[in-house]
Order: structure tokens, then sequence, then C-alpha cells
């Protein structure tokens, strides 16, 4: 965490995975308003003001939206899900995909959540294990 003298501002790019039950949806939102809130309160919470979340929610599962430019994010976040991780669905798969590449290819970014998918279908493992 950066020193209280310098003000830092960390992005993330949380992947809609679900949708909250409707009466959460409705008082609270989606999962993208849900973490920005948990975000702003841990800040609040921690008493640093020099530090800031930046939020952008990607529906992968109904849309099946991704980050165009994932290198501006420090993390990217993936909510729960109703669905297994073992399901062969288009939107699963393409999730799995896309958490390969960034485990391969971006290093950097730190993978948060649905912790089924991002150690089991990391690099190098077997999707039938």
């Amino acid at each position: 965490m950066p020193s209280s003298s310098s003000s830092k501002s960390y992005k993330i790019a949380v992947l809609l995975c679900d949708t909250p039950i409707p009466a959460v949806l409705a008082s609270q939102g989606d999962y993208g308003a849900i973490f920005a809130t948990l975000f702003r309160n841990s800040l609040k919470a921690a008493g640093d003001p020099n530090v800031q979340f930046e939020v952008d929610a990607y529906d992968v599962r109904n849309d099946q939206e991704y980050p165009k430019d994932v290198d501006q994010y420090d993390a990217v976040l993936l909510t729960g899900s109703a669905a297994s991780a073992y399901e062969n669905l288009e939107w699963i798969n393409k999730l799995v995909d896309y958490v390969r590449f960034l485990a391969k290819e971006k290093p950097q970014i730190r993978l948060i959540g649905q912790y089924r998918i991002c150690i089991l279908y990391s690099p190098g493992s077997d999707r039938t294990t």
C-alpha cells in the first residue's frame, strides 16, 4: 500500500458472472456496484484519503463483455455465480480462456475471486481434473 504522502488509484475490472437476487439488486445494485461500495468503505475504515479505487464492471455472463485494454487494470475480480465452473457453457468456457490468458500473459494483473476457475484452469492445469 502506498505511503500516506502520495496519492494512489487502483483500477479494478469486475467480471460479473451472475446477478444478485432481486431484493439485493433493487437495494444495492449489481455486483459491480456492490464491490465498488465495499472498496470505498474499506478505504474509509483504513483512514487513508490518498488511496482510491476505480471499478469498471463487465457482464461476462449475459453480454460476454471483457475489458478491451486489460493492461490499465491492477486487478481483475471475478464475482461468484450460481453456475458451476465445470459446466460446459459458452460464457464459462470463454471466461476460462480469459483467466488462462491473464495468468499466462498478464501475470502483473492480480486475479481475485472464483478460485475454482483461477486455480483449476490456470496454465498447465487439466480441466478434467
